[in-house]
């Protein structure tokens, strides 16, 4: 069967950077005809978790500019794993917020970007990147949704990179797939592996979730 050949090339970083600056609007479901979609945008499978769009709230107003309107652009969360780190983890973070807008300028530029905050927030620990989500305010204005973070560590050793993926798995990036998945990282990042294997099970949802696509079951979504 075909379907076992089928394999899924994740996007790059550069890819998520063209989904950020691309233009968004509302335009008729031609298999619904009283309903919307959002151009450049799938309802299932869309693998870009900085960007997130509502297609129900077209019905209010399709003329408006989905991108301002209708769309959520979340940010990258950046910090040291202690509160108060004046070692290597810090360093790290200055390190990697450098690296990434200077391998991607356009990330800085506010003229390209929606809203009126950088794309990285950098914490000063991880507890307080917790504290954030948990805020309240988390979500409204001057307090953007983080779409992944990245704490730093300090390793004994200055050329080892220690550090942990935190990702948001609720409803993964799409409003109306509005489920809560148990996500975990697949394979890990802490030990080697020799190959991805389709019997890799390493994030399945559980307990009345929506359809989140045909590889749901795995993380990894690559067949050999």
């Amino acid at each position: 069967m075909a379907d076992e050949f089928d394999v899924i090339v994740p996007y790059s970083f550069q890819d998520y950077t063209t989904a950020i600056q691309a233009k968004r609007v509302c335009i008729k479901d031609s298999s619904a005809p009283n309903d919307y979609v959002i151009s450049g945008m799938p309802t299932e499978e869309w693998m870009v978790p900085f960007v997130k769009c509502d297609t129900l709230r077209c019905r209010d107003d399709p003329k408006k500019e989905a991108r301002e309107y209708y769309c959520e652009y979340n940010v990258l969360a950046v910090a040291p794993e202690e509160d108060g780190d004046q070692g290597i983890a810090k360093d790290r973070v200055q390190e990697f917020e450098d690296f990434v807008y200077a391998r991607y300028p356009q990330l800085d530029n506010s003229t390209l970007l929606p809203g009126n905050y950088p794309f990285i927030k950098v914490f000063n620990s991880s507890q307080e990147m917790e504290r954030y989500v948990k805020s309240g305010d988390y979500g409204t204005t001057g307090f953007p949704k983080i779409a992944a973070g990245v704490v730093f560590s300090s390793p004994t050793d200055k050329k080892e990179y220690a550090y942990t993926i935190l990702t948001n798995s609720t409803n993964y990036n799409n409003p109306e797939e509005a489920g809560r998945p148990a996500v975990t990282t697949s394979p890990p990042t802490d030990q080697s592996f020799a190959t991805f294997s389709k019997e890799d099970r390493g994030c399945i949802p559980e307990g009345g979730v929506a359809y989140q696509g045909r590889f749901e079951d795995s993380c990894t979504p690559i067949h050999l």
